[in-house]
């Protein structure tokens, strides 16, 4: 008789908790659903597209900050959220957290967060791969692998950088200024990796007013007359023309401007449009950085 109460009662609790499992998984299910995470070199602009940045691979010594950004399901706005990021060491240490932080997610937004490697966090860090997680209400929903370089790639032959606004010939009015300005914010983002005391476009156009408007950026003259309004070695602007039609290429020209030698060079990306224009932005972008090589051309000007 007791026998058979304990195989009622066993069989009821393994009920119970293949019911609670099956609670669980509607719960979350229910919740919001998480598109990608991505680490990055600068917070995107808001109104851009946070998917045309280019993805930081490595982090090296030298790196003050990344940005860790997550992209969600376009639902209904969520509210009352917690997230949390932590960070750990090739030997599975955590060297740093964010504690949780209240989220609100909302359709077609990505949030971001900036973790800033202060020399306590770098010198727990050694060379090899570490891991970064993100948790939402107590869930692991993300975990990144990411290599950490113990070396520098600070170019201390440049005396600061500034990254000028960017011109745009765009035929497609549902772009905002927001979402073009990724370009330039993006080059910043990657800039800033390699040369200290970078200025960002935001910046550096307020500084310097109608005068950059006036006249074409190949113009060494402009360039010079803007140099003298700055105290940095190198001045970056470019532009980005988007194609009409399916099938005409899209350009990204970026000129790079030394005020001691008055050396100017260029690089230029085109590709060809007819997708995304998100992803047409990426394309462009590390195509210019990295395969006509303007990331290795800052590393060793």
């Amino acid at each position: 008789m007791n026998k058979r109460i304990g195989q009622r009662l066993a069989v009821g609790n393994v009920t119970i908790s293949i019911s609670l499992i099956f609670v669980l998984l509607f719960v979350v299910s229910c919740g919001p659903q998480l598109i990608n995470t991505r680490i990055l070199a600068a917070r995107p602009v808001p109104g851009g597209s946070s998917s045309s940045y280019p993805d930081v691979r490595k982090i090296y010594e030298s790196d003050d900050e990344i940005v860790l950004v997550s992209t969600w399901n376009p639902v209904s706005k969520s509210e009352g959220h917690k997230i949390r990021w932590e960070v750990y060491n090739s030997i599975g240490e955590i060297v740093h957290t964010t504690g949780d932080d209240d989220i609100t997610i909302r359709p077609h937004m990505f949030n971001s967060y900036r973790i800033r490697f202060d020399q306590k966090i770098k010198n727990r860090l050694s060379s090899g791969m570490c891991k970064i997680k993100m948790y939402l209400d107590e869930n692991l929903v993300a975990s990144h692998d990411i290599e950490y370089v113990r070396r520098s790639i600070i170019n201390h032959n440049i005396d600061g950088a500034v990254i000028l606004p960017f011109r745009f010939a765009v035929f497609s009015h549902k772009l905002s200024k927001g979402f073009l300005n990724t370009v330039p914010n993006a080059i910043y983002g990657e800039v800033k990796r390699i040369v200290k005391n970078a200025v960002p476009p935001a910046v550096a156009e307020e500084r310097i007013g109608d005068l950059y408007y006036s006249r074409n950026v190949n113009d060494k003259d402009l360039m010079r007359s803007i140099a003298e309004g700055f105290s940095e070695d190198i001045f970056v602007t470019g532009s980005l023309d988007l194609g009409k039609y399916d099938g005409e290429p899209s350009r990204l020209t970026v000129c790079v401007y030394h005020s001691r030698t008055q050396a100017m060079k260029r690089f230029t990306y085109s590709t060809v449009h007819g997708r995304r224009y998100s992803l047409i932005l990426a394309d462009l972008i590390q195509g210019v950085l990295y395969k006509e090589g303007f990331f290795d051309y800052l590393r060793t000007l």
